[in-house]
């Protein structure tokens, strides 16, 4: 189980990390996807925290 998380956990890292590097400037929901993926990154670090 502590395999599988670590390796979820890791995928989603790279995904908001490839999100928080994408060009939304152009996108109408640019700001809100700014203050999302902070959200979402913090959200996942204290999840992995509850599973340790």
């Amino acid at each position: 189980m502590s395999a599988t998380v670590t390796i979820l956990r890791d995928d989603l890292e790279a995904v908001i990390g490839f999100l928080e590097g994408f060009d939304f400037d152009d996108d109408p929901n640019a700001e809100l996807v700014r203050e999302y993926l902070p959200r979402l990154r913090a959200s996942l670090i204290n999840e992995a925290r509850d599973v340790q």
